[in-house]
């Protein structure tokens, strides 16, 4: 798991928004990226 979180990391600072502001729906609501993996965490 470590391995593709860190994947993923290294292709959104690169290609995406490191900021993580983009929404992402949830079965909770459209939240912020950011505010979802805070959530996990």
């Amino acid at each position: 798991m470590r391995e593709k979180l860190l994947a993923w990391w290294d292709k959104e600072s690169k290609e995406g928004d490191p900021s993580l502001s983009y929404d992402v729906p949830t079965y909770y609501g459209c939240r912020s990226m950011h505010e979802v993996l805070e959530r996990t965490v």
